[in-house]
């Protein structure tokens, strides 16, 4: 029996299989869009500063110029003032006293002297009497301390030792502590060392 025609033609052309791969994939379905949520998503805005008071800008301002810095913008500003209030007696240390302010007038004088006189001026008294003061130590006279007359803080001095002595390093005058009730005191000139070991803070007479 003759192939029919159609079916020749259809095995000739390449149609005689079955088209089985479009028939086999599963339609495509899309993903819906996830609905908007109504939870608040978090932000990275920082909250502005409070804003600063007159006392607190002037305290900065008289920091900043102390610093060589051109203006407050220059600071962060609520760092400095929490600085401002520890040195005013709101951190562990309490109140600020002359041996407090005496210890720590190398490396934060400037911020001691603008934080009494705008934050808490009740304590320009001690900051008098402390100013221009320093602790043990090896100095010049006229150049690290001024010359004058000297006293240590209140209280016994044991085991003090203090020594003047020329450019040249030859000793003017010294004297060994074991026991003194009253503390000590010493006047020194321009151009002199001295050195003090074990006798605490000094500050001038």
């Amino acid at each position: 029996m003759r192939t029919p025609l159609l079916a020749v033609l259809l095995v000739v052309a390449g149609c005689g299989q079955p088209a089985t791969t479009a028939a086999s994939t599963p339609p495509q379905t899309s993903t819906p869009a996830p609905a908007p949520s109504s939870t608040p998503q978090p932000t990275d805005n920082v909250p502005d500063e409070p804003e600063l008071s007159k006392k607190e800008l002037r305290y900065l301002t008289a920091l900043a110029k102390a610093m060589g810095e051109k203006d407050v913008q220059s600071l962060t500003a609520y760092s400095y003032v929490d600085d401002g209030y520890i040195v005013c007696g709101r951190g562990d240390e309490g109140p600020p006293t002359v041996d407090l302010i005496v210890e720590n007038l190398e490396e934060d004088g400037d911020m001691y002297a603008a934080a009494i006189k705008h934050l808490c001026p009740k304590y320009l008294p001690v900051w008098r009497k402390a100013a221009g003061g320093f602790t043990d130590g090896v100095y010049t006279v006229g150049k690290d301390i001024r010359a004058g007359t000297y006293r240590t803080t209140p209280g016994r001095l044991t085991k003090c030792y203090w020594e003047r002595s020329t450019g040249a390093g030859r000793i003017i005058d010294n004297q060994w502590v074991t026991n003194a009730p009253n503390g000590a005191t010493v006047s020194v000139r321009r151009g002199e060392g001295f050195t003090s070991e074990g006798c605490g803070n000094w500050i001038r007479a």
